[in-house]
């Protein structure tokens, strides 16, 4: 992941874009493109399972909390904007690296 995430401050933590590709045949972050996380998940966008396949995901991902992300944007779309709270840039960059 040479491209950098747009990261904005929010309250309490940090905000950044997602786009979600359901129906993978793994989840897996795919890397970064125009500032956006692009993460695959195996779930499918019914009745909300893929924004809950995702936090779950960014959760053990980012080693926080599910209750300390939030969907902010883009509940009934592919392209999200999540917010962690409790978290530095520079953890979320480590994280997101491996």
């Amino acid at each position: 992941m040479s491209e950098k995430l747009s990261v904005s401050a929010s309250k309490g933590g940090l905000s950044f874009p997602v786009k979600v590709k359901p129906n993978a045949k793994r989840k897996k972050i795919e890397g970064i493109t125009g500032g956006v996380l692009v993460v695959s998940l195996t779930s499918t966008p019914i009745e909300g399972k893929a924004n809950k396949d995702l936090v779950r995901f960014m959760s053990e991902i980012l080693d926080v909390p599910a209750s300390s992300i939030t969907i902010t944007h883009g509940m009934r779309g592919r392209n999200k904007r999540l917010e962690i709270s409790g978290l530095e840039e520079q953890a979320l960059a480590a994280r997101l690296k491996g």
